[in-house]
């Protein structure tokens, strides 16, 4: 027979021995169906079969994988698949739009593309400044560095279960930034760091991990909802793409988690209430576009108001922290 399987992919086509397509606006099929056999004797399973033959035969013919023509027949391949898989008797789930272009675009998916950019190269370039701190050398700080940039994601893939490569594996474009960046970061800060740019150079810094955390949010919040998670999972993933590089980065400097105390402005849970944002906007309808400013927008304006007005979460007192606990005296009869 066929299956189809909707989901999260990224990357340009990609054919393999299962008939899978990757396409980069995040539609994923796995047709398992061999164009030699002949049709089944079922009339649903026969018209799923001849789809499936269609289609296979269609995407081989079109090896060009990163042209927005390519990208377009395939969404409308997806639409014609499924309505005629839907007449069949075929229960196939509806699929999630993608967020993101495979590049920035004149569009708010475009613009949430390149804040995405943004964010990577400040995460990599901060992870890379902790590393330096912490005495790494120039390996350190470039693994570190790219650990604070692509770690969260990886690990929202992996609690997805996402199949196939990382995204950073499919998307190398990612892979180069923070190795571009960290070399840069780890030759050329000394100099800066001594110089009159040092404020301006910490300023853009600052400023990228602000937009980075608020593109990351969405955009972790939006692959949780396309991988069918329940919509607290999906925040968790919004926050969990933001923040939890800093946590892999932190642990292997032998630094307390940023996210987990609250010595510094609130980070986490500035994230957690951009996804949350995110989900609500998009759960009343309202438009993409608005979507992405509402989620972007709650993140921001809870970071700023940490940062200048010291927003922070409770602890317990110092009294009920430091609790002791009597030794038990046993006396002998």
């Amino acid at each position: 027979g066929v299956r189809l399987i909707t989901g999260y992919a990224s990357g340009a086509y990609k054919h393999t021995s299962t008939k899978t397509l990757l396409g980069h606006r995040g539609v994923r099929f796995q047709l398992h169906a061999n164009p030699t056999t002949p049709p089944p004797s079922s009339p649903s399973s026969a018209t799923m079969w001849g789809i499936a033959r269609t289609f296979v035969n269609n995407t081989h013919n079109n090896n060009n994988s990163n042209s927005k023509a390519a990208a377009a027949a395939a969404a409308n391949a997806t639409a014609r698949f499924a309505t005629k898989a839907a007449a069949a008797g075929a229960e196939i789930p509806t699929p999630v739009p993608g967020l993101l272009p495979r590049f920035p675009e004149p569009n708010a998916g475009g613009l949430l593309r390149f804040l995405d950019y943004v964010g990577t190269v400040a995460f990599a370039s901060s992870g890379a400044l902790t590393a330096s701190a912490a005495g790494m050398d120039a390996l350190g700080c470039g693994i570190v560095g790219t650990i604070t940039a692509v770690g969260g994601g990886t690990v929202r893939d992996f609690l997805l279960g996402v199949r196939g490569p990382c995204f950073w594996m499919a998307e190398a474009e990612y892979l180069y930034m923070c190795i571009a960046t960290t070399a840069a970061t780890f030759f050329l800060w000394p100099n800066i760091s001594q110089s009159q740019m040092n404020p301006m150079a910490e300023a853009v810094i600052e400023t990228g991990d602000f937009l980075g955390l608020g593109a990351f949010c969405v955009i972790g919040a939006h692959n949780g909802v396309r991988a069918g998670v329940p919509l607290v999972a999906a925040a968790i993933c919004g926050m969990a793409t933001a923040t939890f590089g800093g946590v892999i980065r932190d642990t292997l400097c032998k630094r307390p988690v940023r996210i987990l105390h609250s010595h510094q402005e609130l980070y986490a849970t500035c994230a957690l209430a951009g996804a949350t944002s995110y989900l609500v906007s998009r759960g009343a309808g309202l438009p993409t576009a608005l979507n992405i400013f509402v989620g972007m927008g709650a993140a921001f304006a809870l970071r700023y108001a940490s940062m200048n007005y010291g927003l922070r979460l409770p602890t317990l007192s110092s009294s009920k922290r430091n609790l002791t606990v009597e030794p038990i005296s046993v006396k002998k009869p």
